[in-house]
Order: C-alpha cells, then structure tokens, then sequence
C-alpha cells in the first residue's frame, strides 16, 4: 500500500460565486484586497469575476491578473458562457497573469436544456465541443475548464458523453457542479465516481472538479464526498458565501483534512498546501467587504466556534484542551480557545475568570459564588460584574445617570454632544466632539465621570423587530485594566440606548473597581 501526499487544489470562486450573494457593492480595489489575501494564503486558482457581466467585473479581473497573477502566484480564471463573446472577453481579461484559465460551462440536467437553452441534447453537445475547442485552440490560455451546470440533476448518460465531449474539444478540467444543492452525499459520490471511471475508459485524464451549494446543507459533505469519489479539486469560498444558501466552505473543508487522516482509499493521504494562518484575517476581511456577518456559530471563524460557556465543557478544558476541542484556533488566525460566561457556567470557569480580575476564591467558596452567579443572571448578557456581584452578594449601584442630552451636528460634518449627567446625586454637564454622535457622547460621558480609560471593546445595535418603531437594543462592552463589562440598554431611539448602554457599563465597572479595591 502506498503512502503518498496528494495535494487537492483550491479553486475559489469567492470573488465570483460569493460576489454574487454581497449584500453591497465591492470596489474594485477591495477586489484586488482579497485577491491579494488569497495569493498569500496559496490557494491555486482564483475565478476573479465573469468578464463579460459588466465593466467593473472585466476591470477588476484584469487588474488582478497583472497585480496578482504573477509568475509565482496562483492560476487567475475569468467565467464565461459557451459564447464566442464572453469567451473572447473572458480570455482577454485575464491576459496578464501567467497562469490564465478560462472557466465555460452550460447546463446539462434536462430542465436546463428545455428551459433555460431551449435546446436538444445533441445541440448542446455541439456547443461544448465548438466553443470549448475555441477556447482551448486560442494559443491564450494554458487550460480551459468545462462545468455541466446542474451536474447532479443531469442524467448519469449524457454528464459522461458532455464531459467526454469536452476532453476531445480541449478541457483539461471538467467540473461537477450540484448547482442547486440537491444532492444526497451517498448518490453524489456514487454518481461522481461512475462518470469519473466511464471518461477514464475513454483515455481522457482531466482534473475533476466538484462545486457545491448548501441548498439542503450538504455543500461540505458533497465536496468531502465529491473529492473521495476521484475529484482533486474543490471549488470553495471564503465563510461559505455564495448563491441562495452558499457555497461550501473553504475553511471547513480545510479544516476536515487537516484533523482527519483522509486518504484515497489506496492508502494516499489527501491534504491541502496552504497558510492556514490567513483563514481568520480573510473571513473578516469578506464578513466586512460583502455586508454579510458571520454567525457566531460558524464552524471554525464563528466568535464562538472555539468559545466555552457551559461549566461542564469548562471544567474539562481547563484540565485538557482536547476534551472538548479538535482545533486549534491560532492556526487558522482567529481567537483561541476562550470561556466566556453565561447562566451555565461552572465553577471551574467562574474561579478562572475570578482569578484572572484579581478575586481569590477556595474551592469551597467557588462552589458556593457559582450557584449564587448562575442563580442571579438577570441580564441578555453576563459579565465580570456579575462575579463581583454573587461574590460580595450586591447590586451594583446607579452612580450615573443621564438627565439629558442634545446632538448638535454641523454643516462641516462636525459632531458634538451636550451631556448633563447625575453623578452621585450631583449635576455635572460636558460638551465634546467626536467621529460621530455616539463617539462624542462617549468622550463627553468620559469627561464628566473623569475615566478616560473607560475603553469601548465592541459595540452593536440591533432591531427588536422589523418595523420602524421597534426597539433598538445597543451592547457596548467597556473594558479597563483587564476587567471587562457589557452595558445594555433598550430604547426607540437609537442613539439613546447606545449613550445608555454606555453608561450602563461606567456603573458596572465603577462597581468593579469599588469593590475589587477593598
């Protein structure tokens, strides 16, 4: 049995099929931002855009194939339909780089043909063999990939005789697409392994492609399944963006290879060659450039994918890290393994964080403040303060509050904020500006209580419902010194409930400091 590495190639198709799915418009330099990311993270083909859509597309694919598609740098491939234009347009945008794919496809499933190409079976094979070869024989590009659009509804019969059709013209890659995410992973590997065999029977030896989307939440199990049936490339994006309900993956798919020793199935290991290391840096930078948050839940770029609430989980992971953890989060770039608290944390968790702020508490005591800490949450969130407060068994007091406030915002765009606060009972009033309204209330507040170092770590504002009038709720963790708190406040007024928010967390850390200094 043999022992070989097998590399999988990466194709991201992040600034084309996830592009598609942006909530806003990208500019062309943000384009080239992550293109730029890409390169370094050493994924081997970037789809950079279907030149033929529009003019920003053409222009954004044609500077990164100068800037990017260097001789050292991955493969750049424009998408074109099987069109004499976009073919012409495809393969003159990518004209720069030294490594040039033009990537064509049409549909084969019998929808596609009757519905959409309003053409038979046999012209549809005339077209993957004239305009494929037109491609191929252009002396431009050095490959040219062929998909079958909706591979996993086309019939098993005709993808052999289109991807054969396909190797003849010139491809010398051929791509399975389940276009719209209908495929089960058990038929999809099946299928894949049958066509893959039958081409091969033929003489021909592409690279074979697998493409996926998430429609039933299968993306990263067909791709898995795609790549065990003979596929030795993937085409993945960045947080899973893409059309409807995304696209597979390509951290989590990253990811399964490098925690499972997956082979072939004669033996030969199967892993990928990249910078695992900028996995982290490029989700925020396309969660940012697309207007698409990634859920807190996400698989391995999630805020809360290497985070740890329940006092159980808690409890093991400070006595080993791989009770509850596969990964390490520091290799793909973002935030290590962390507790955070909740009304479920244990005592292990409480204790650790009790200590980390300066509180020394036996083991007995830990049992106790744990109970008394789960007990009395009140709050959406819980913080340092609240340990404080099932510790010496308090409220936290109102030492601030605000009495009123007036925006004033110039024809210069300058902000600045009039801020009359209550503070222990007495009125104190501070103007300041700031890079915005919340930001020159802060700086007021700031003023008024004299705690400059009142530091806001993150900051949010969420609709309580889909209507005009609903309820802002504002989060603003404040931190100091290495405490930490969380302000909230809810209010129909935005930036009323960010200025209290922000006051909330000045009393929740002036309780800290209070107590923790006894």
């Amino acid at each position: 049995m043999n022992n070989t590495y097998i590399p999988i190639q990466i194709f991201d198709t992040t600034l084309r099929d996830g592009l598609q799915a942006s909530r806003r418009k990208v500019s062309v330099g943000e384009r080239l931002e992550i293109a730029d990311r890409l390169a370094r993270m050493g994924v081997n083909t970037i789809e950079a855009g279907f030149a033929n859509s529009n003019d920003e597309d053409s222009e954004a694919i044609r500077l990164i194939a100068k800037n990017v598609g260097t001789s050292h740098g991955p493969t750049i491939c424009s998408l074109a339909r099987l069109h004499p234009t976009d073919i012409r347009e495809g393969i003159e945008a990518i004209q720069d780089a030294s490594h040039r794919r033009l990537h064509t496809f049409i549909g084969t499933s019998d929808i596609h043909m009757q519905y959409k190409h309003r053409k038979s079976p046999e012209e549809i094979l005339t077209s993957i063999g004239e305009y494929v070869a037109m491609a191929a024989r252009s002396g431009k590009v050095q490959e040219v990939q062929f998909s079958l659009e909706d591979f996993s509804r086309t019939r098993e019969e005709f993808a052999v005789q289109a991807s054969i059709t396909a190797c003849k013209a010139g491809a010398g890659i051929i791509n399975f697409p389940d276009t719209v995410g209908y495929a089960l992973p058990d038929e999809f590997f099946l299928k894949i392994n049958r066509v893959i065999n039958e081409v091969k029977k033929q003489s021909h030896s592409p690279v074979f492609s697998v493409h996926n989307h998430d429609d039933l939440g299968f993306a990263n199990a067909n791709t898995y399944m795609g790549v065990k049936a003979g596929a030795r490339q993937v085409e993945v994006t960045v947080n899973g963006v893409g059309e409807r309900a995304g696209n597979s993956a390509m951290e989590e798919i990253i990811a399964a290879f490098s925690v499972r020793n997956i082979n072939d199935g004669s033996g030969n290991r199967l892993g990928f060659d990249v910078d695992r290391s900028q996995i982290g840096p490029l989700s925020e930078l396309i969660s940012k450039s697309f207007g698409i948050k990634v859920p807190a839940n996400k698989a391995v770029v999630g805020a809360n994918a290497f985070a740890h609430g329940s006092g159980i989980h808690q409890d093991g992971m400070s006595k080993n890290g791989m009770t509850y953890e596969i990964l390490d989060g520091t290799e793909y770039g973002v935030t290590g393994s962390h507790f955070y608290l909740s009304p479920h944390s244990g005592k292990a968790g409480i204790m650790q964080r009790a200590n980390q702020i300066g509180l020394e508490i036996s083991d007995s005591e830990g049992t106790t403040i744990s109970k008394t800490f789960s007990n009395s949450i009140e709050r959406l969130y819980a913080d340092d303060a609240d340990i404080v407060r099932a510790v010496f068994q308090v409220q936290v007091p109102e030492y601030y509050r605000a009495i009123e406030f007036h925006p004033i915002i110039g024809l210069d765009n300058t902000y600045k904020m009039v801020m009359k606060l209550s503070i222990d009972g007495k009125e104190v009033e501070k103007v300041s500006t700031g890079n915005g309204l919340i930001d020159a209330a802060a700086n007021a507040i700031r003023q008024a209580i004299r705690k400059p170092e009142y530091l806001v770590k993150h900051y949010n504002v969420e609709s309580q419902a889909k209507r005009t009038d609903a309820d802002a709720l504002a989060q603003m963790v404040v931190e100091m010194n290495g405490y930490e708190v969380c302000g909230l406040a809810t209010n129909r007024d935005v930036l009323s409930a960010s200025i209290y928010s922000f006051i909330d967390g000045a009393n929740r850390m002036r309780f800290m400091e209070e107590r923790l200094s006894r």
